[in-house]
């Protein structure tokens, strides 16, 4: 047998394969590469992992509503996607959306505010100040223009009926 020598003279003893208890004979080949096989462990592709998982880089069963490497190591279990189903990719591309929306509201409202009267203006900043969310000022000012516009077309049929 042959020894391994490596730079600061430390010798490595070759490795055996281990040995087997009396009256056993080795396994057949098959045999143990099916054993082989058996304890290797599997672990399922997930779509979407939770983000504790993500952050660790490590492998996630997504176990709703808490995944077994959370709940091994007590952190709270989140994921991405909080809408049933979908990928990453789908999240994001929910999210995109969300952010397209929110772009347009804020565009709106701020043509609204350069535009209107400085009254309707005061009452808009008003409203913000307050904390009212953008959607909700933005879906009231759309409502008060409809309103305005019906109000005006009524107006308009009135004189137009007038001899």
């Amino acid at each position: 047998m042959t020894r391994i020598t490596l730079e600061k003279g430390h010798v490595l003893r070759p490795l055996l394969p281990r040995l087997l208890p009396a009256g056993v004979n080795p396994p057949a080949s098959d045999v143990v590469v099916k054993r082989l096989q058996q304890n290797r462990r599997r672990f399922n592709i997930t779509r979407v992992a939770c983000e504790p998982c993500r952050k660790r880089k490590s492998k996630c069963d997504a176990q709703h509503p808490t995944c077994s490497g959370c709940a091994r190591r007590q952190v709270d279990c989140q994921y991405e996607t909080l809408r049933a189903g979908g990928s990453r990719y789908e999240a994001l591309k929910r999210s995109y959306e969300d952010a397209k929306h929110d772009l347009a509201a804020y565009r709106y409202l701020i043509h609204v505010l350069t535009t209107a009267s400085e009254e309707v203006s005061q009452a808009i900043i008003r409203r913000i100040k307050t904390s009212a969310s953008i959607p909700s000022i933005h879906r009231s000012v759309l409502e008060a223009r409809l309103v305005l516009e019906v109000r005006d077309s009524n107006r308009d049929r009135r004189a137009c009926a007038l001899p």
